[in-house]
């Protein structure tokens, strides 16, 4: 999270990729990270992260 925040400031954001590894197979999304802290926000991330 400290180098997503530290990124923030640099002209184009943080670019990050995120992988999950399952048996012989796996998945990876990239693409510009943002922090978020507000309680609407997390919220609405932990919804949608009960529902999946």
């Amino acid at each position: 999270m400290r180098n997503i925040e530290a990124a923030h400031s640099t002209p184009g954001g943080a670019r990050v990729a995120v992988c999950q590894l399952a048996g012989s197979r796996w998945s990876t999304i990239e693409g510009v990270a943002q922090v978020v802290t507000d309680a609407d926000s997390v919220a609405r991330a932990v919804g949608l992260y009960a529902a999946r």
